[in-house]
Order: structure tokens, then sequence, then C-alpha cells
């Protein structure tokens, strides 16, 4: 079997930046769109990213470094929040003002707590 290299979108992850950093946001730009899942699994993520990413490319709107936040708030559905350096026709824009602690892998984190109360 032979091993192909294939191009990523993106860099790997680093988490170490982004542990417990403290963010403060004033007026950030962001399209915001909505991802349909079926009991918080996403089915259609991609698609609505493509879309996304179309769009703001074509308006020259991708910042160097882009930020990507999803809010999973229904077993149904997630908001996803894709950061932009201007507003992009027909998309939903959104402003996202705050300061906010960073946590870039919760899971791990709850899962230290909880061998505290053991």
């Amino acid at each position: 079997m032979s091993k192909k290299k294939t191009d990523e979108c993106c860099p790997r992850f680093d988490p170490k930046p982004w542990d417990e950093a403290t963010l403060t946001w004033e007026g950030r730009r962001f399209v915001k769109d909505r991802v349909t899942s079926f009991l918080h699994i996403p089915l259609n993520f991609g698609m609505v990213m493509k879309r996304n990413i179309d769009a703001i490319e074509a308006v020259d709107a991708r910042p160097e470094v882009m930020v990507i936040l999803s809010d999973d708030n229904s077993l149904w559905g997630a908001d996803v929040y894709i950061e932009v350096t201007k507003d992009v026709p027909g998309a939903s824009m959104a402003t996202i003002s705050g300061t906010f602690l960073s946590n870039p892998h919760p899971r791990e984190r709850e899962q230290r707590r909880m061998k505290l109360f053991e």
C-alpha cells in the first residue's frame, strides 16, 4: 500500500498557546451560519464551511489567522461563527465583544477535575 501526501487546509492545532489564555475582543466580526445535526453529530458541516469560506474569499474578507467558533446549542444543530475582516454581502453577520478565558480541550480539563473529587 502506498502512502500519498495530501495537502491539508489548516496547520495542526497547537492548544498550548490557547490554554487558559485571556482574550479581550471588541467588535470582532463573524459570519454566522447554522449546521444541521442529529444528536449533536454534525451532518452538513463541510458544506456549510465551504459555502461560507467561498463567500468570504470572494470579497477578500479572510483574515490571516481565522478564528472559527461553534456553539453546539441543540441536539439538532449548532451555530458556527467564522471570523472575517469585513462584512460579507448576503451572509448573516455577528459581532462579538467581551473578555473570554480560552479552554481548547474542555473534556480533558473536566476529567482532571473529576479525579480531584475521587
